[in-house]
């Protein structure tokens, strides 16, 4: 009884050591690079126009917006790393993120995907005298972001964030400012939108389990 008593208390301790080590300090510096989009993220026939590095935007401001952790000008990191050669976008590996630490001279990086974007019809309603119909479909994707530690190349945290958009068009437009997923076409606010609140509701999952509930 005694040996698993002290089992049990070895285990919470080595748990709650290993949850403080991967706490990152509050005003650190971190360097936020462009996003990748994972493979088969979407179907051949979708432009995500730029979502990548769109998504890398909305990833600062919400980092910036949340105020624990002190976000490098966006411009700096991406000409300081075109002087050095060093091109990277989506999953990084240990060694390259030592060279971006080194180029930055930064601690942190935070990088990840577009994992996917979908698409589902919920529902049509008709024009009328006018003809045609308004179709409205819900717009879903996922941003997967992670913080990692350039000096020894481990990753203190990852989250999954999920957006969600609501998109309507009409048949008779349906080739006219709008992205084809599928058989399906949504406008292209409606796809950044997903992203936006993808990539928001990941930084605060981040934030959160780093420095607890704001």
């Amino acid at each position: 009884m005694l040996k698993k008593i002290v089992m049990l208390t070895l285990l919470v301790l080595s748990n709650a050591l290993a949850a403080q080590s991967a706490m990152i300090e509050k005003d650190a510096v971190v360097a936020v690079m462009d996003f990748g989009t994972h493979p088969g993220a979407a179907s051949s026939d979708i432009a995500l126009a730029n979502a990548e590095g769109t998504t890398s935007e909305y990833v600062i401001a919400r980092l910036i917006n949340d105020g624990k952790m002190v976000v490098m000008d966006k411009e700096n990191v991406r000409n300081q790393l075109e002087a050095n050669n060093v091109k990277l976008t989506g999953l990084i590996d240990p060694d390259s993120a030592k060279v971006i630490g080194d180029v930055l001279n930064c601690q942190y990086i935070v990088y990840g995907n577009v994992n996917d974007v979908s698409v589902s019809n919920t529902g049509t309603k008709m024009l009328g005298p006018v003809g045609g119909k308004v179709n409205i479909c819900t717009v879903k994707s996922h941003v997967i972001a992670r913080i990692m530690n350039v000096h020894d190349g481990t990753i203190v945290m990852a989250a999954k964030g999920e957006g969600v958009s609501k998109s309507s068009y009409t048949d008779i437009h349906s080739l006219q400012g709008g992205i084809q997923i599928g058989t399906v076409t949504v406008t292209q606010e409606s796809v950044h939108n997903a992203l936006q609140k993808a990539a928001f509701n990941a930084v605060d999952i981040l934030t959160q389990r780093l420095y607890g509930q704001k």
